[in-house]
């Protein structure tokens, strides 16, 4: 073997392929990613990245029992499936609401969960009109309140079909597991709670729409 050729692997960040693999030359200077494990459960292992950016502390606020710290949060994938609506008011009783993704370091943790369950699993990202017939679905918001900063569309999406809109993360299939997707809100969808503590920031620009929302083009 002749590590002159295409014998390495790098993973894309292009938004169209991103987390797809590519042969490449061995001879190429790239970034990388060292991972160390922590335990059994990939929902709670630890990966140390190595980039710029640092590695989010955790919270010192301790989590309620079922639930798996974050960041400054705590997360839950619950397996019964429910509709969107009955996902929501399920994570509200326990404190929190359906999982909204803030960052990259986010997307990956809670598609590590995910990654765990047969099915995509509700997230909180839903219309701002969702409780409207035709309300179309370019406009989306968290349900937690938090501005959209990020997203993660698989390709094509959202596809904005009549009656859907609330937004699943894709389990491993024939999909890209962890991008996301546009799905009628009545589907029954394993799910993922939030409960966090951090304030919610307020609005940094005119495509913010009453600090909870943006506008997708």
């Amino acid at each position: 073997m002749s590590f002159s050729q295409e014998h390495c692997a790098s993973i894309s960040h292009n938004h169209l392929v991103t987390g797809r693999w590519n042969d490449e030359n061995c001879d190429h200077e790239r970034g990388w990613v060292c991972s160390m494990k922590k335990c059994t459960d990939i929902f709670t292992c630890v990966f140390i990245l190595t980039s710029s950016i640092p590695v989010p502390p955790p919270t010192s606020t301790p989590c309620p029992s079922g639930y798996i710290t974050w960041y400054s949060s705590c997360y839950k994938l619950v397996s019964e499936p429910k509709s969107w609506e009955e996902a929501q008011q399920a994570c509200v009783k326990e404190g929190g609401n359906l999982a909204s993704v803030d960052m990259s370091y986010d997307q990956a943790f809670i598609s590590g969960a995910v990654q765990q369950g047969e099915t995509d699993a509700w997230i909180g990202l839903h219309p701002l009109l969702h409780h409207l017939e035709n309300a179309g679905s370019d406009s989306y918001k968290w349900s937690d309140g938090w501005p959209v900063f990020f997203t993660h569309w698989g390709p094509g999406e959202p596809t904005d079909h009549e009656g859907e809109g609330c937004v699943s993360m894709h389990a491993p299939s024939l999909f890209i597991q962890g991008t996301w997707n546009d799905t009628a809100c009545t589907a029954t969808k394993p799910y993922i709670c939030k409960i966090t503590k951090e304030p919610i920031p307020h609005c940094l620009n005119l495509l913010l729409i009453a600090c909870s929302s943006f506008q997708i083009t």
